[in-house]
Parts: C-alpha cells; structure tokens; sequence
C-alpha cells in the first residue's frame, strides 16, 4: 500500500510522470515518441480518479487527472498497399490456390 492519499497528488505531479513515461518507453520499430504510453497513463488515471469520486473519496473539483493534458494522438503511418503489388499478391495467390 502506497504512503500517498489520493488526494495528494498535484496535477504539475502527474505532468511530471508522464514526461517521464514517455521519455522512458521501450523505442520498437513502430515509435511515435512514447505518445500513446503517454497518452494511456492520462487515460488510466483519469478512470482511476473518477472510481475514486464515484466512492466518494475526493471531490470531483479536486480530481488532478482532468487537470492534466492527455497528448494527441499523431496521424496513421498505415497505408494501402499499391494497385500494382496488390495484383502480384492476388496473382501468386491464385496460382498457389
């Protein structure tokens, strides 16, 4: 069990963890800069919080989490795949079939 209430964190806190967080994520081939661990802490302290308001712990004014930016989240890397490789995969498909 933590030594901390609930109500003690600060918001410039939570900042703080996320910076780290993010600069600390695990660099895999897909990075986008540790945004989306970023962007989950917020996510799941917020829902922490509101169980904790939903209880009747802290007052909803006093929720530190909704004070805090979540990061956006950048633009899709995804792309179709080209009308020429998609027809030499359907043709060695058919071939195999």
């Amino acid at each position: 069990m933590g030594d901390r209430r609930i109500d003690e964190p600060r918001p410039s806190e939570i900042e703080q963890l996320r910076a780290q967080v993010q600069a600390n994520v695990v660099a895999r081939r897909n990075n986008r800069g540790g945004r989306s661990a970023a962007e989950q802490l917020v996510a799941a302290l917020r829902r922490l919080y509101r169980r904790a308001v939903a209880d009747g712990f802290p007052d909803a004014a006093d929720n530190p989490a909704l004070k805090v930016d979540k990061p956006r989240r950048l633009p899709t890397t995804r792309r179709a795949i080209g009308d020429a490789r998609l027809a030499e995969v359907n043709e060695v498909a058919a071939s195999w079939g």
